[in-house]
């Protein structure tokens, strides 16, 4: 018998529901989550949006791993990844090329938290950051 429709997410009732970079929580399971950022472009100082969600109702522990193209930076230009929580800044990270920014990034999130991460390069070029969240409830 064949497995039919099921939309964007694949067939009904068939494997992992994951579609790819939502910038959102995906429930994976189990009490774990994960979200993937996808590439996400920056220049000019301008923050750009990686992730944002709410939390579930449980607390999470998550950890962020990022990378940047750090080939395509200029030799002065800043790189930084920028959290918030229900609007107020808890961890906003900046540095040069040549130091790096704990990574991965630990977090403990509460729940139903206004969750938003960003990331930012002062190079004039478009730079491109991808990024991971794992966490599982606590």
């Amino acid at each position: 018998m064949a497995i039919l429709g099921g939309g964007p997410g694949g067939p009904v009732g068939a494997g992992n529901p994951f579609t790819g970079a939502a910038s959102t929580l995906e429930h994976i399971g189990g009490g774990k989550y994960a979200a993937w950022t996808g590439e996400i472009i920056s220049s000019n100082s301008n923050y750009s949006t990686a992730l944002e969600f709410t939390s579930p109702s449980a607390a999470i522990v998550a950890e962020i791993s990022w990378i940047v193209n750090r080939s395509a930076l200029g030799a002065a230009a800043d790189i930084a990844m920028r959290v918030t929580m229900n609007g107020a800044v808890v961890w906003d990270g900046i540095t040069q090329l040549g130091y790096w920014i704990e990574n991965p990034f630990k977090i403990i999130i509460p729940s139903y938290t206004e969750f938003k991460m960003e990331f930012m390069t002062s190079d004039t070029d478009d730079i491109i950051f991808t990024g991971v969240l794992v966490a599982e409830e606590v």
